[in-house]
């Protein structure tokens, strides 16, 4: 039974879940909004399908491409991290509409056995423009001013007593 892949706020940026067979196929993304010419973090993960119990898998192989193109704009296998869960930054070219397929797998005496795979459609907004994206720079911005108003705030203090 393949269902049909599910996209909601998890409180850390977006959640999609896919059901498959016996299985809950899970990518998080770092974000709320996925911005062209900005990273972003995607971590990928297996549940049962009672979401009570994560599963083990040994690699992922992604496949990011963009609706109505031919090819994918990345394609790659990721093999299992020394230490934390399986993840990547990804940085989308240009605003769009695309599809993530995700396999994952197990290691086996055949080789790579597929547990489960998903595909999950993804809708990438134009960047506000800036090096670093429009949020970004408006971010770091408020953080130097922020930082400047403590330090007057605390020389002030300090030169009083």
């Amino acid at each position: 039974m393949i269902g049909l892949p599910i996209a909601h706020g998890n409180g850390f940026g977006i959640k999609f879940d896919e059901v498959v067979g016996d299985y809950i196929v899970n990518v998080d993304a770092d974000t709320y909004v996925l911005t062209a010419e900005e990273s972003v973090r995607f971590d990928f993960m297996l549940w049962n399908k009672d979401r009570t119990e994560r599963l083990d898998f040994d690699n992922v192989w992604v496949n990011i491409t963009p609706k109505g193109a031919f090819g994918p704009t990345f394609a790659g296998l990721l093999g299992r991290p020394q230490f934390g869960g399986f993840g990547m930054t990804y940085v989308f070219p240009k605003a769009g509409d695309y599809n993530m397929s995700v396999r994952l797998g197990k290691l086996g005496e055949m080789g790579v056995e597929t547990i489960a795979q998903a595909t999950f459609p993804l809708v990438v907004e134009k960047s506000d423009g800036g090096v670093f994206g429009q949020s970004r720079v408006r971010d770091f911005i408020i953080s130097i001013i922020l930082g400047l108003m403590i330090g007057a705030f605390s020389v002030f203090w300090f030169k009083r007593k």
